[in-house]
């Protein structure tokens, strides 16, 4: 029985790790404006996703005439920043308008811890920090990095420079996952609890006939 149980936990290990795997919004490749060398984004944490407000094309919109509501609407979405140009600075500006998030960018070194709004608040505190992109080829993933629910796993998009490349990462934030380790503790707990209570045997060996 032992065998066949630690390979019952290495099978359920897998299985969590590919139903939660982290996932991003791919379905949205946008450009952003870039504006004396440098690009600006709002990040707003909310319902599991991080919506992204190009600033620059907010204000160019504003500078037309577009009310600041419709500008913000033309210049917001939800999914991956592509064909970022080479060594240019990147503006981040990020709150919370749910709950406590987190904002992580591994490769460039950024990361935020995002407050909650107060009572009769619409959003928490704005944090702020600039960056300079590389000057390769990459992609880089950006992700909520502070367990917040259920759909923590879709809080996260991609960042292409130039001609983007294969995903830039540690690779481990699945293993790192406090859901995935929770029900993987679970299960293990479960299944020594079945072994020992003789709810599963093993078939009797031939000395035992």
């Amino acid at each position: 029985m032992k065998k066949y149980l630690g390979f019952l936990i290495l099978v359920s290990i897998l299985m969590l790790s590919s139903v939660h795997m982290p996932t991003v919004a791919q379905d949205t490749q946008a450009n952003i404006d870039l504006k004396n060398d440098t690009y600006h984004i709002m990040l707003i944490a909310r319902n599991f996703n991080f919506t992204v407000i190009d600033i620059n094309h907010k204000t160019t919109l504003m500078n037309q005439g577009v009310s600041e509501a419709q500008a913000i609407n033309q210049s917001s979405f939800v999914g991956n920043l592509t064909n970022l140009a080479y060594g240019k600075t990147l503006l981040i500006e990020a709150k919370s308008a749910q709950d406590e998030h987190g904002f992580f960018i591994e490769k460039l070194g950024v990361e935020f811890d995002l407050k909650g709004p107060g009572n009769n608040e619409t959003y928490g505190p704005t944090s702020t920090k600039t960056t300079t992109l590389p000057t390769t080829d990459v992609t880089m993933r950006a992700y909520c990095n502070i367990f917040c629910g259920v759909g923590h796993d879709t809080m996260a998009f991609y960042i292409s420079v130039g001609h983007g490349s294969s995903y830039s990462g540690n690779g481990w934030e699945i293993f790192l996952n406090p859901y995935v380790i929770g029900l993987g503790v679970i299960f293990v707990v479960v299944s020594y609890a079945i072994y020992w209570m003789g709810v599963i045997r093993e078939p009797p060996s031939e000395d035992d006939a």
